[in-house]
């Protein structure tokens, strides 16, 4: 297959409103990234269905819903901690 026909680009117009509330949307996910970092808290949005379908933190998710504490050894035994060094932290 020719790469050049597998990505092709188009221009998609989009109205100047969903440009706009679009924008809005990502500043305020930016807005919630900033002060979960700040007060160290990341709220979760959990839902039985759905996260025991589709979520690969759903066990760590809800250990530590449970407990209300880190789980330390399920985080470092089953996950990757990322330290913030690809970000320049």
């Amino acid at each position: 297959m020719a790469d050049s026909r597998w990505f092709q680009q188009y221009e998609v117009f989009r109205p100047n409103g969903a440009i706009l509330e679009t924008s809005k949307d990502v500043l305020g996910v930016i807005a919630q990234i900033r002060q979960c970092e700040e007060r160290d808290h990341w709220p979760r949005s959990f839902h039985i269905r759905n996260c025991s379908m589709y979520c690969e933190y759903r066990d760590l998710c809800v250990a530590e819903y449970v407990t209300g504490k880190p789980n330390k050894e399920m985080r470092e035994t089953d996950f990757r901690i990322d330290d913030g060094v690809r970000e320049g932290r």
